[in-house]
């Protein structure tokens, strides 16, 4: 989902679930599904959403393969 690199024990990561099926959307699901819908010209209605956020992750580095 993303190249951080947590090898080194910098960098926090949380999450956080919303489980919105026969339930109340929040305010953060209501907004999601209004950007699937505008960008991908749907009718998406999100059953469950999962919110990431990394704080102060160092990025992996690339790695080219030079064998092909």
């Amino acid at each position: 989902w993303d190249n951080a690199d947590f090898s080194r024990g910098v960098g926090t990561t949380f999450y956080q679930e919303f489980s919105t099926l026969n339930t109340a959307k929040p305010p953060f699901v209501r907004d999601v599904e209004a950007k699937v819908r505008r960008y991908l010209r749907s009718s998406y209605s999100a059953a469950w959403t999962l919110k990431i956020t990394w704080e102060k992750a160092p990025v992996h580095a690339a790695q080219t393969d030079t064998r092909k």
